[in-house]
C-alpha cells in the first residue's frame, strides 16, 4: 500500500492513514481519493489548505491576530460581508481579541486548528450569538476548528436561540463566567469531537417561546466524541427539551465536592417519550450530588438509557440519582460499570413511581463488584402508595430499601425487615414486596437469585 501526498501547503512527515485524515480535515479545499488498481491501494492527496474562492478572511477585513489589537469590527464586517449571499469566513492562525459578536445561520466560520485560531474575550459579555426569537431557523452553515477563550472574562462562549440542524466540528469552548455553551429552542443539532471547559455550566439548555413559532424546546441533540470537563456548577444542566444524546464523550471534573446543587448532568426532561441517552462515555472525577442527575419531579415522565459507560472517582454522592416524586421515572440502564463506591449508592431512585431495568452492572461495592442501589419515596400524604418495580438482571446487588414512614421492627414481610434506617436484614430465603413490586432475576437461569444486603446479610429472592 503507498502513500502519495501532493499537497502544496500541507507538510507530511507521517504517511499512515491516521496522520494524514486528523491533518486534512482542517484543510477546507482538499481531495483525497483511492486507487486499487493491480491490487495496490494508491492513496492520492491533491489541492491544497488554501479557502475556496470567494471565501472572507478576516484578516482582509483588518484583523490583526496578536491577543492585544481589538479585532471585534474586523471580524463582524467578515460576517456580515458573508451573509449577504452565504459564504465561508476564514480566521486564519492567531489570537483574535473580540467583544460579542452575531454570527448567522447561513454563514460557515472556518478556522485553522481548534488551538491555532482562537478568539478570546474582551469584555464581559457572550462571545457568539445567534438570536431567532421571531423564527425558528436551519442553521446550514457549519462551524469548525477554532477556539473560543472566555479568558475569564466572557459570560457565554455561544448563546444560541432559534436553530435546528446546526453542525459544529472541532470546536474548543473555555473559561467563561456563566456558561459555555448556552442553548434554547435548539434542535437537531451535531457536535462532533468539541471540547467544553473551565466554565461554571458547561453546556445549559433551555426551552423558549419564539413569537412566529410559539413553545420550543431542545430536542434530538447530540454530542460524540466530545469533552465536558472542569466545570464548578454543572457539566451539563439541561432543563428545557427532550431527547439529549451522548455518544463517546468524557465528562469528568464537573461539581464542587461538599456542594449538593453540584455535579456531572443534571437532566429536567420537559416532554414526556425519550429522554437522556448516555453510551460509551467516561464519567471520571465528577463531585457533587451526581454523576447523573434525573429530575422527573420537575419535568415530565421520561424513559432515559445509560450503557456501556463507566463511573470512576470523584466525591459525587451517587452515581445515578433519580428523583420520581409525582412522576413516572423508567431507567434503562445497561453494562454500567461503576469503579467507585459511591455513599449514596452506584443507583438511587426517589420517588412515587419508578420502573427500571439494570443489566449486567458491576460495582465496587467491598471490593465485591456487587451494585449498590437505593429505593426510596417521601408520600405525598398518608395514603400516598408508591409503585417502585426494578429488575435486575445479569449481576449481584446490594439492596438499601429506604421509607420514611417506617417504624424499627414494622416493615416485615416473610423474614424481611427494612427499619427506621433503612437497613434491610433477611433470613436466608424468602420474598418481599414493600408497597409495590420488587422483582429481582438472573433472566435465563431457574435457581433463585444469590443477593446481598448492606449489612452483610444473604439471602435469596425468589422471583
Amino acid at each position: 500500500m503507498t502513500y502519495k501526498p501532493q499537497l502544496d501547503k500541507v507538510s507530511a512527515t507521517d504517511t499512515t492513514p491516521d496522520f494524514l485524515d486528523s491533518k486534512l480535515v482542517q484543510g477546507p479545499n482538499i481531495i483525497i481519493s483511492k486507487n486499487n488498481a493491480g491490487g495496490n491501494e494508491t492513496l492520492t492527496i491533491s489541492g491544497s489548505a488554501s479557502l475556496p474562492e470567494g471565501a472572507f478572511n478576516v484578516k482582509d477585513y483588518g484583523a490583526v491576530g496578536d491577543g492585544n489589537v481589538d479585532d471585534t469590527t474586523a471580524i463582524q464586517d467578515a460576517f456580515d460581508a458573508a451573509t449577504v449571499d452565504g459564504g465561508i469566513v476564514y480566521l486564519p492562525p492567531g489570537t483574535y481579541l473580540s467583544d460579542g459578536l452575531t454570527i448567522y445561520p447561513n454563514v460557515t466560520i472556518q478556522g485553522a486548528g481548534m488551538n491555532t485560531s482562537v478568539i478570546k474575550s474582551g469584555s464581559a459579555e457572550s462571545l457568539f450569538s445567534c438570536q431567532n426569537p421571531a423564527t425558528f431557523e436551519k442553521f446550514i452553515g457549519k462551524m469548525a476548528d477554532f477556539s473560543l477563550d472566555g479568558d475569564g472574562t466572557g459570560t457565554i462562549g455561544m448563546d444560541l436561540l432559534g436553530l435546528y440542524q446546526m453542525t459544529t466540528t472541532r470546536v474548543t469552548i473555555r473559561n467563561f463566567v456563566t456558561c459555555g455553551l448556552k442553548l434554547r429552542a435548539v434542535l437537531i443539532c451535531y457536535w462532533y469531537d468539541c471540547s467544553i471547559e473551565t466554565c461554571v455550566i458547561g453546556i445549559d439548555a433551555d426551552s423558549a417561546t419564539l413569537s412566529g413559532t410559539g413553545f420550543v424546546q431542545c430536542n434530538l441533540d447530540h454530542f460524540v466524541n466530545c469533552r465536558i470537563l472542569w466545570h464548578t456548577t454543572w457539566g451539563i444542566k439541561w432543563r428545557g427539551g427532550a431527547m439529549l444524546e451522548l455518544t463517546a464523550c468524557d465528562s469528568g471534573g464537573n461539581g464542587t465536592n461538599g456542594n449538593s446543587s453540584t455535579g456531572n448532568i443534571y437532566f429536567v426532561p420537559t416532554t414526556d417519550g425519550l429522554g437522556l441517552i448516555v453510551s460509551g462515555c467516561w464519567m471520571e472525577s465528577n463531585d457533587g450530588k451526581a454523576v447523573i442527575l434525573i429530575d422527573v419531579a420537575e419535568g415530565s415522565d421520561q424513559y432515559c438509557i445509560v450503557e456501556n459507560t463507566s463511573f470512576t472517582l470523584g466525591t459525587a454522592t451517587y452515581g445515578i440519582y433519580i428523583d420520581g416524586v409525582a412522576k413516572t421515572a423508567n431507567m434503562i440502564c445497561r453494562a454500567a460499570n461503576f469503579l467507585s463506591d459511591y455513599s449514596g449508592g452506584d443507583f438511587y431512585a426517589y420517588g412515587t413511581d419508578a420502573y427500571m431495568f439494570l443489566d449486567h452492572c458491576v460495582g465496587t461495592t467491598a471490593g465485591t463488584g456487587i451494585i449498590d442501589i437505593g429505593l426510596a419515596h417521601s408520600p405525598l400524604s398518608v395514603l400516598d402508595t408508591p409503585t417502585i418495580d426494578l429488575t435486575i438482571s445479569g449481576q449481584q446487588l446490594s439492596a438499601s430499601i429506604k421509607d420514611t414512614t417506617v417504624t424499627p421492627g414494622s416493615f416485615t414481610n416473610t423474614n424481611i425487615t427494612v427499619d427506621a434506617q433503612g437497613r434491610l436484614t433477611a433470613a436466608s430465603t424468602g420474598t418481599m414486596a414493600f408497597s409495590g413490586e420488587v422483582l429481582m432475576q438472573d433472566g435465563v437461569t431457574s435457581p433463585p437469585v444469590p443477593l446481598e444486603t448492606e449489612d452483610g446479610t444473604d439471602w435469596l429472592y425468589e422471583g
